[in-house]
Formats: C-alpha cells, structure tokens, sequence
C-alpha cells in the first residue's frame, strides 16, 4: 500500500462526518430528480438505524464478502494488475484492495444518501413469485425512496462505484492514476450489484 493511503481514508472519512446532517423527519430530498409514486405496499422510510445497520451490512456482511471474494479471485487469475504477480501474497494484496474499494463506495453512497435525505437500503419484495422478486432485486440496485414514499433514480448507488474505485484505485493500485482503470472497476462494482442484492432476496433475506 502507498504511503498516502490513509490519508485518503482519513479524507473519506472527515467527508462523512462533515455530510451527515442531523435526521429531519420533516425533511425534503434536495435532489432535481423527478420521482415516480411509490407502490402502497411499499416499505415506509426508515428510522437512521435501521438505514445505518444496512450500510453495515452492505460493507461486511455475507454477500458483501462473497463479491470482494469473487472480485479478488478473479483478478487474481488473470493477473491484474500484473504488478502484484499471482502468489499468495498477491492474492491478499487484491483481496485487501476490493474491499477497501467496497468499503469507501457504500460509505460514500450512505454518507451522500444521507445527506440529500434518502433511503438507499436494500427492502426485500413483498411478492412471492420468483420473477418479481428478481425483478425487484435488481431493481433495488438503482433506485432510492425520498421520505415521502416516492422512488427516484439512486444518483448516490450510480455514482459511489466510481468514487470508491478512484480513491483506492489511485491510493494502492500500481501504475495509478490512471482513469481508464478506475472506471473499469467501478463499472465492475456497479455490474456486479444486482447479484448482491439477489444473495439479499432469495438466500441471506435481510
């Protein structure tokens, strides 16, 4: 790891606390997205809580863990970057890197959701056919509720792969900066989100 890299997370981190406001029931979302209504059984705004034990569980929790290990694994065996080589020592090194990478993006898509006043966790569908579920699943990916009831476009859940791969990708990687990287891990992460949230759905169910 470069000399530098904890001075990107301090950075990070100092980000979060600085755009966390405090919760305001009453509150508006201050993103310009035109919101779609929201289904009547839908799920109701979370309390902070629940919101945070989310972002919890998206930076540690079991299908969080399954991805930075597939990602890891295949990184490994195609041999990228080919700086880090492909021994055992190489493999901890990426293993290391995805999930810093996971873990500055989903802090960065809380702290942002939070601050523009949305909720951005993950709700299991109410449905019982397999097709919804799947289809709710993945639409969970790119989608966020503003305290009125409404689901938007979650600008944060777009945004925050590529924010989380520019910082560790330019703090750790080899041969960085280099943007081209960047937005193919970040597009990587992005990709690969739905499968998260279907482990979320039909195995780990929370």
């Amino acid at each position: 790891m470069k000399d530098h890299t904890f001075i990107y997370l301090a950075v990070l981190f100092a980000l979060f606390v600085a755009i966390c406001p405090a919760q305001d029931p009453q509150a508006q979302p201050l993103l310009p997205v035109v919101p779609s209504p929201a289904q009547p059984d839908g799920p109701s705004f979370p309390l902070f809580k629940r919101r945070f034990t989310d972002y919890l569980y998206r930076v540690a929790g079991p299908p969080a863990d399954l991805g930075i290990v597939a990602k890891a694994s295949v990184a490994h065996a195609v041999n990228h970057p080919a700086g880090w080589a492909q021994d055992s020592d190489a493999f901890g090194k990426r293993l290391g890197w995805w999930w810093t990478e996971n873990w500055i993006s989903e802090t960065t898509r809380f702290a942002v959701s939070e601050s523009f006043r949305l909720d951005s966790t993950f709700h299991r569908s109410p449905a019982t056919g397999v097709k919804s579920r799947i289809g709710h699943a993945i639409r969970e990916s790119f989608v966020a509720r503003t305290r009125g009831g409404r689901t938007i476009v979650s600008v944060p859940s777009l945004a925050a792969p590529y924010f989380g791969a520019m910082y560790s990708s330019y703090a750790w990687y080899p041969n960085c900066p280099n943007w081209k990287a960047t937005v193919k891990t970040g597009s990587v992460t992005l990709a690969l989100q739905p499968a998260i949230n279907l482990l979320r759905e039909f195995v780990f169910k929370r």
